[in-house]
């Protein structure tokens, strides 16, 4: 498979970007794809996520590398924030050690990582000031023409989930004619994200059929599918094919 640089953005901190970043590397490393995540300016709030200081430092050019798992690598450029990070995830991608690089930019470095990511995230809270930041910010990706995939975190229901997106996307399409948006999923609210975060561990891996994770895995199973690579295997989960099927029609 070609390597691709996942960029997550959020138009406003606080909507648990960081967190659903660490959590969807490593469903995808537990799957078997050799993920980085990368954090600029620092990893500072990924290294307490992830709980970086248990990790082996490992040897990267360049680059600050903490080895979470067998799969699942945290890493920071040496040389700080900006335009240099970019270039240094860009640089990352071509050397070909990961199949997948997440990125989990603050809002200093919004633009950069979008313009070089392969996909951008676009994460959302399900409140009022969250909506409308984020479609300002969706307004800088009607030029570019590149897809913007939809993350709903905080969510009451998969319903309230489609209604947000259907309404944002109506109010951009109408107002930003190049915009290509599509709804990758949602997190419902979920206090065992709350409790794993408290604790320093990933809810994926330690709170594995909660609400927040079957959710997050259908999310990042559709995104493989995405790519032509296959999903996810749900089968364990019983109950939850009908949150596909309804987002079958808007993806």
């Amino acid at each position: 498979m070609q390597n691709k640089i996942v960029n997550f953005l959020s138009a406003k901190g606080g909507v648990g970007k960081s967190v659903i970043v660490a959590n969807f590397g490593e469903i995808l490393s537990e799957i078997g794809y050799r993920t980085a995540i990368i954090e600029a300016p620092s990893f500072s709030n990924q290294e307490i996520i992830l709980n970086a200081l248990q990790g082996k430092k490992i040897s990267l050019q360049s680059a600050s590398a903490v080895k979470i798992s067998q799969n699942l690598t945290l890493v920071s450029p040496a040389d700080g924030a900006g335009e240099n990070s970019a270039k240094f995830a860009s640089e990352l991608k071509e050397a070909g050690i990961f199949d997948f690089i997440l990125i989990d930019a603050g809002l200093e470095n919004l633009k950069s990582f979008a313009q070089i990511a392969d996909h951008n995230v676009v994460l959302c809270a399900n409140e009022p000031c969250a909506i409308s930041n984020t479609y300002a910010l969706l307004k800088t990706f009607g030029a570019s023409k590149k897809e913007v995939l939809f993350l709903l975190n905080f969510t009451a229901s998969e319903e309230d989930a489609v209604m947000i997106y259907e309404n944002l996307k109506a109010v951009a399409q109408k107002n930003i004619s190049e915009l290509n948006f599509k709804l990758l999923g949602f997190v419902p609210f979920c206090k065992d994200v709350a409790e794993c975060a408290q604790n320093r561990v990933l809810f994926n891996s330690h709170r594995p059929f909660s609400p927040a994770t079957i959710a997050l895995r259908q999310s990042v199973s559709r995104f493989l599918s995405k790519q032509g690579l296959e999903p996810i295997d749900m089968s364990a989960y019983r109950g939850v094919g009908g949150f596909l099927r309804k987002l079958s029609n808007l993806v």
